[in-house]
């Protein structure tokens, strides 16, 4: 009986009228809707034709086989999206791994040369940007989870500081008095220099009585033992004079798109095809490592390190950090989302850091045009803490600030989503930053020239021959020049020269500056290769045997090393226009506060960069 219902059932054909309800399933198990309608009408054809069945059997199987596929690629794109940031530590941590096996197999094998010291520098900067923050902050978290008896701390925190406040004025004494005053006793001047600087911000200051000293004195303090370590050691010394090798290295692989742009013949326009090239570069190199957080990381952690040795506030020291190798325009989008918050004090402090510091774009035209790179670096580092300190000088604090540490100095990174777009993003902005820097000059340098004809047009019908504008500049700039210690024989060139800088730019007078420093050079090779006569024309040194001008006289190497610092920022009238439009347009709320401190910023950031060149 049951063998004869079988057979009925298997002759029997299903009837498309009857539906069934099937039970529902999971949906990990259900393919997709699309395959199921697509094998159910493949049945349904086959019962109401019953044609063409081997056609239709490799149809569905094959619709079938193609909707897994999909659905399989499917899971796989959710398993990485899902998984991507496991992914990308596991390759990150590959790829560090093999790193440091190269780096140790090189280090092996060329220990002892230039190309180790590079290897080995780079490797502690990987190190630092990938793990060394994530240390910190995980030494820090311990820390804090420790029972503290914090009236003993703060006893303690008050005994060393009074301990290092003696260190570092008995160190300082103890080194004027055993290495410059026997030696260089010229160089004391400098001290009066530094005094009057400071007793000006002081008499400049909105309120004498309000004036943070700690951070004046670590302010001070930094920049003199910064001096001492660049200049005056040979460890520091040749590791700032290494670094400026490497960055004037780097630069010059400019020259090759120069010269594949315009030709063998570029360095005829040396300004244009040679010098402005290299602000395109850096400006380039500059939002790479912005892009990847290197910047960030050490902005944060000289930021850290300001705000502990000066007492400075978090967002204050974060944008003095940012100044060494952002622009002024550039520097406040850093801290963009407090610019509403910050006190009237912490305003005018970044106005002053972001005056008193020069870019890495423009550090890299001025490095082009001929001064030394170790002392423009050197000079840019020591003038972030000087900032601060005239900064807190002239305008100190009377709120406390209510921004967090931790927002400060977290920095946001781009918006950027690849390597390509950044570069491309900040080439085009280096070109912009090209043209403003070429018209500025070519006005800048014509409305001088137009100054020299006229007051030397008025000095000659008063019967006064060779004067000139910028001669008015080196003798208005004269006593100031005197108090930082400048020899005496250049201190009408680097009073004009620093004239010309504040009334104009940084970026004119540094080529001015290095027109003089080329004139040196010829100058020293006149003097050993023939025993001709010199005499000066105006500013102007003429070679008799030579017969040729020196334009804009010559400078010793002590003074074209105090010329460096002296004009290291973007302290000048242009400038104000640039920071007034910048912050406004950023914080709209403080056009009023910025517009009342705009010319006394200056001021304090023109104070600053004379300190340096005093520490010089």
């Amino acid at each position: 009986m049951s063998a004869e219902l079988l057979d009925h059932d298997k002759g029997r054909q299903p009837n498309p009228h009857i539906t069934m309800e099937l039970p529902e399933m999971p949906e990990k198990h259900i393919l997709s809707d699309s395959s199921f309608e697509t094998r159910q009408t493949g049945r349904d054809a086959d019962s109401d034709t019953g044609e063409n069945e081997g056609t239709d059997d490799e149809t569905t199987a094959t619709s079938g086989t193609t909707c897994v596929a999909f659905v399989r690629l499917k899971q796989f794109k959710m398993t990485l999206v899902i998984y991507s940031p496991v992914i990308w530590r596991v390759t990150k941590g590959i790829l560090l791994l093999l790193y440091l096996v190269y780096t140790a197999y090189s280090l092996y094998n060329t220990w002892g040369t230039e190309g180790a010291t590079r290897l080995l520098l780079l490797l502690v900067i990987v190190l630092y940007v990938t793990a060394g923050r994530r240390l910190l902050k995980l030494l820090k978290g311990r820390v804090t989870g420790v029972h503290v008896c914090w009236p003993t701390v703060t006893r303690i925190r008050i005994i060393l500081r009074w301990l290092l406040y003696v260190a570092a004025v008995v160190g300082a004494v103890a080194y004027v008095a055993l290495q410059v005053a026997p030696y260089r006793p010229h160089n004391l001047i400098s001290l009066a220099g530094i005094a009057f600087l400071l007793l000006t911000g002081l008499l400049l200051s909105t309120d004498p009585a309000k004036v943070n000293w700690h951070a004046v004195f670590w302010g001070t303090a930094i920049q003199f033992y910064l001096a001492i370590f660049v200049l005056r050691t040979t460890v520091g010394y040749n590791m700032v004079h290494w670094a400026g090798d490497r960055v004037t290295e780097y630069i010059r692989y400019t020259y090759s798109g120069s010269r594949f742009l315009f030709g063998d013949a570029y360095t005829m326009h040396r300004f244009v095809f040679k010098a402005m090239p290299s602000v395109v570069f850096m400006n380039s190199t500059i939002a790479v490592l912005y892009h990847y957080g290197i910047i960030q990381t050490f902005i944060a952690t000289f930021g850290r390190f300001l705000n502990a040795c000066l007492g400075t506030s978090p967002i204050e020291s974060v944008n003095a950090a940012a100044g060494i190798f952002i622009g002024l325009a550039e520097a406040p989008l850093f801290i963009k989302p407090f610019l509403d918050e910050v006190t009237e004090s912490e305003l005018f402090a970044i106005m002053t850091g972001n005056y008193a510091s020069i870019s890495g774009s423009t550090m890299g035209a001025i490095i082009s045009f001929g001064i030394p790179a170790n002392h423009v670096l050197a000079a840019s580092v020591m003038s972030a803490p000087a900032a601060l300190a005239v900064a807190k000088l002239m305008c100190p604090d009377h709120t406390p600030s209510t921004i967090k540490a931790e927002d400060a100095y977290n920095v946001n990174t781009g918006a950027s989503r690849n390597l390509l777009e950044v570069v491309s993003k900040a080439a085009v902005a280096g070109v912009s930053v090209v043209v403003t820097i070429c018209a500025n000059i070519l006005v800048f340098v014509a409305f001088l020239d137009f100054a020299d004809h006229t007051v030397n047009w008025f000095g000659e019908q008063a019967g006064l021959r060779d004067l000139s504008f910028r001669r008015i500049l080196s003798y208005l700039f004269y006593p100031l020049m005197c108090l930082c210690g400048v020899d005496s024989e250049d201190l009408l060139t680097i009073g004009r020269l620093v004239g010309v800088k504040i009334l104009t730019s940084a970026q004119l007078g540094y080529k001015q500056a290095a027109a003089v420093i080329e004139n040196s050079v010829t100058f020293t090779e006149y003097r050993s290769l023939s025993n001709g006569t010199w005499h000066y024309h105006g500013d102007d040194l003429v070679l008799d045997a030579w017969n040729r001008t020196l334009v804009g006289g010559v400078m010793t190497d002590r003074s074209v090393v105090m010329s460096t610092y002296i004009m290291c920022g973007f302290c000048n009238v242009a400038a104000m226009a640039v920071a007034v439009g910048t912050l406004t347009s950023l914080a709209p709320k403080r056009t009023g506060v910025v517009l009342k401190h705009v010319v006394r910023a200056n001021i304090a950031a023109n104070i600053a960069c004379f300190m340096t060149g005093c520490m010089a």
